[in-house]
């Protein structure tokens, strides 16, 4: 799937940028240590199945590097919805890159040199504001995880985290609802919604009492 095309990036080509937010300019890195690949593979097999990814809302990870005990190295690898939350409370970054067409950024640290090199290349990030998935019963919003221990050139998985996986949800049409205010309050798209309901017509207002699938 291709987000960077929706949300981020003039790196893999140009972007309307008019609907777009500018965040920041950062250096493009290169991974110096290829076990990063096999973590990130991780990481998305992991995410196939997070409700934000299924209905294609941006998302991109995060890696964070941090010092433990001797010469254990902690690395924290995040999948988080690409929304201005993350922009506005996360600014302290020392790069980023792209896997596999998603947006990777790297936390500053003295350490990143030991897995991740800048270039003279720059990054213009945009992002677009998105309606966040957030979990029932104020356990906050979708993310999610995976957590290693680096220690003799080796990656000892710790902790993990995981999205809430998307299932089916349906939703009974009240009176004097539109398709765009269901589109709004559900976080989606008209062609989500068609996707979802093969047998629904656009064109004409909503029915009360039908129920629609919205996830």
């Amino acid at each position: 799937m291709l987000y960077c095309s929706i949300c981020l990036s003039t790196l893999f080509g140009q972007i309307d940028t008019e609907k777009m937010i500018y965040f920041k300019t950062l250096p493009r890195l290169e991974v110096v240590n290829e076990q990063i690949y096999q973590l990130l593979d991780s990481l998305i097999q992991y995410n196939e199945n997070c409700i934000y990814t299924i209905h294609g809302k941006p998302y991109c990870f995060h890696v964070i590097l941090n010092k433990k005990g001797g010469d254990t190295i902690n690395i924290k690898l995040e999948s988080q919805q690409y929304d201005n939350f993350w922009l506005k409370y996360y600014t302290n970054w020392t790069g980023c890159f792209y896997y596999k067409n998603i947006l990777v950024g790297v936390y500053s640290s003295d350490i990143v040199s030991l897995f991740f090199k800048k270039t003279s290349e720059m990054q213009d990030i945009f992002y677009k504001k998105n309606k966040l998935y957030f979990r029932p019963y104020g356990k906050g919003y979708e993310f999610m995880y995976l957590e290693y221990d680096y220690i003799n050139n080796l990656f000892i998985p710790i902790d993990k985290y995981l999205c809430q996986e998307s299932s089916p949800y349906y939703h009974k049409i009240k009176e004097g609802e539109t398709w765009e205010k269901i589109t709004e309050d559900y976080g989606i798209t008209i062609e989500d919604l068609i996707a979802l309901n093969k047998r629904i017509k656009i064109k004409k207002p909503p029915k009360k009492g039908i129920s629609i699938r919205v996830y």
